[in-house]
């Protein structure tokens, strides 16, 4: 859920929960302190009006107090959204009756809002006094400029909090990412260690938490420092901590504070050990097919529209049979290769046999520069469960040749 701050109550909440204590009430705290000394006044205040009550942290001692929000002034100037001044409560009907102006705590009273960015207000600074006052519009003025100074305060340590709300967001995100994620701090010393990264390299966070990188990943050859900016995805090898190797894709970039100076170092890696190792392996097949007297080709197919079957593969002995180039057959559709060289009627069973999903053994006559050979051509399907796409190997056997 996005941490905003849309409406006076989700503000006045806010304020009321960080203003009890911590970095934000003591700063706002002085600001209340000098305000008070600056106008000779027995306290200066910040109420925070909410669902029918009003939170104060008063300057006398930083106490706070809850009160009902028909027992003071502060209502006035939130409700209206403008500075309200009593010069004296006693005569002033708006006032008079409330409690502390009857038990005379409260003779005197100047309030300003404290506005949202986007209108409204939430809360109030005012001044209260025991005696009457004469307040005139530079005092008022002045009163402004240090609600401005409260609310610089608010929007300080708002944006640090949605800062720090963003960045817990992000962790937790991190944290289950099915890739490996882990951060260096400027030492090269770990400081954010995921579940898959333990998963992937066999360490436990509290194993490598505050311990140097190379070390964790057990590997003296990588080297912490890198140019700045994101890396582009690099593979390299590296170790588990059974000193096993595996090969990562691996990229990486800075991790910036507020003002943009590097902090640390984010790394993101996928284990690719095992399509590294496939594509050897489908190298090897390709150079033994490669090698084949059979004419060997590869089709793929799209499942929905099985029609569609495109040759991805043909060997050197199957472009030989067919007597074409490889640019005349491989990406091209397979009845377009077919075309001319097989009965409309056979190339059509054809490729219906290629997409049937199970494996067929058929003979056909096919011409090949102008003359009917026949050939023996076995085929053996690979689709997977679920795939969009199917696969069929086809091994094209000249009997002329074997016979």
């Amino acid at each position: 859920m996005p941490f905003t701050l849309e409406s006076s109550l989700q503000y006045a909440t806010w304020i009321e929960q960080h203003l009890r204590g911590g970095a934000f009430g003591e700063s706002v705290g002085r600001v209340t302190r000098l305000a008070a000394r600056s106008f000779g006044v027995d306290a200066c205040v910040v109420n925070v009006v909410s669902e029918g009550r009003v939170w104060s942290e008063v300057v006398t001692g930083g106490s706070a107090v809850t009160v009902r929000a028909g027992e003071l002034v502060c209502p006035l100037v939130v409700e209206g959204a403008r500075s309200v001044v009593v010069p004296d409560t006693l005569e002033d009907e708006r006032v008079r009756s409330l409690p502390m102006v009857r038990a005379g705590a409260l003779r005197f009273y100047a309030g300003v809002p404290l506005t949202l960015p986007t209108g409204g207000a939430f809360g109030t600074l005012c001044l209260l006094d025991v005696r009457p006052r004469v307040f005139g519009d530079e005092d008022l003025a002045a009163l402004r400029e240090f609600a401005a100074l409260v609310m610089a305060d608010v929007e300080a340590h708002f944006a640090l909090a949605r800062s720090e709300h963003a960045r817990a967001q992000v962790q937790q995100l991190l944290s289950w990412a099915p890739f490996a994620v882990h951060v260096t701090d400027p030492r090269g010393r770990v400081v954010f260690w995921n579940e898959a990264a333990r998963r992937m390299y066999g360490y436990e966070a509290d194993e490598v938490l505050g311990e140097a990188l190379p070390a964790a990943l057990g590997s003296r050859t990588e080297v912490v420092t890198r140019p700045p900016g994101p890396s582009r995805p690099r593979q390299v090898t590296r170790r588990r901590r059974d000193v096993s190797r595996l090969v990562v894709l691996t990229a990486a970039a800075e991790v910036l504070d507020v003002n943009g100076a590097p902090v640390g170092v984010l790394d993101v890696s996928v284990d690719v050990t095992d399509r590294v190792r496939n594509e050897l392996r489908l190298k090897l097949l390709e150079g033994v097919v490669a090698q084949a007297q059979d004419g060997v080709m590869v089709c793929r197919f799209d499942t929905p529209a099985r029609g569609h079957v495109v040759v991805e593969y043909a060997n050197a002995a199957l472009l030989a049979q067919l007597g074409a180039r490889a640019g005349e057959v491989v990406g091209r559709r397979l009845d377009d290769v077919l075309s001319g060289r097989l009965p409309e009627g056979e190339c059509a069973a054809l490729v219906e046999a290629v997409t049937a999903g199970t494996p067929e053994l058929r003979r056909m006559s096919m011409r090949v520069s102008g003359v009917g050979r026949p050939f023996e051509v076995s085929l053996t399907p690979i689709v997977t469960e679920g795939d969009d796409l199917g696969l069929c190997v086809g091994i094209v056997r000249s009997l002329s040749v074997r016979n």
